[in-house]
């Protein structure tokens, strides 16, 4: 679950997470300026980011553009999102709906010692 979302004088919004995600993604309806979508992690370095108009858009009212962002790390490592338009100093209208984030499932990985065993047992089952 995210903690804040914030639009620190109306410039950027910011999404920030409880715990670390792996993927993150929005729909948005915005003015045809491009949109700046960045992640950071816990020490605010960035970690990915993109800066395009939707490709798969539909026009809602003349001048305004909306269609799916998302972005993805494949580690839990996301901490803070900031989304904003460098070409403007404020986001205007700017929307967002459906914000989704995901976390990946740490897999257990098997000890040394039980694929050895494994191994041997294989190995006898096959000599006798």
């Amino acid at each position: 679950m995210f903690t804040n979302v914030s639009v620190p004088g109306g410039g950027t919004t910011i999404i920030s997470f409880l715990t670390a995600v792996s993927a993150v993604g929005f729909d948005g309806i915005y003015s045809i300026n491009k949109l700046a979508f960045e992640l950071y992690d816990k020490n605010n370095v960035l970690l990915d980011s993109s800066l395009t108009a939707p490709k798969n858009y539909n026009i809602i009212a003349p001048g305004t553009l909306s269609g799916f962002f998302g972005l993805s790390t494949g580690l839990n490592n996301i901490s803070t999102v900031k989304i904003h338009m460098p070409t403007k100093e404020n986001l205007g209208n700017l929307y967002l709906d459906n914000v989704i984030y995901q976390t990946v499932e740490k897999v257990p990985e098997p000890t040394s010692i039980t694929l050895l065993g494994m191994g041997a047992l294989g190995f006898r089952s096959i000599t006798s």
